[in-house]
């Protein structure tokens, strides 16, 4: 899964960098957007780990299948 590390960097420097600047401000109007964008890069990256979850046990199921076929189990 090698081929994620770049747009699983990209966020989890997006969403420390929203952390970052969460800490320095009390400012309501500053918090309230830069929360929401936090959230929505943490949740992103939940949704991306499912499909590559999902996607590992697919490509798994297919060589299984596939060393059935030839005999191999």
């Amino acid at each position: 899964m090698t081929r994620h590390t770049y747009k699983d960097a990209a966020e989890q420097k997006a969403r420390s960098t929203y952390e970052y600047l969460i800490a320095l401000t009390d400012a309501p109007a500053v918090l309230t957007p830069l929360r929401f964008l936090r959230e929505r890069e943490i949740i992103h990256f939940q949704r991306l780990a499912k499909h590559w979850i999902l996607q590992g046990i697919i490509c798994i199921s297919n060589t299984i299948s596939s060393c059935r076929r030839m005999g191999i189990i």
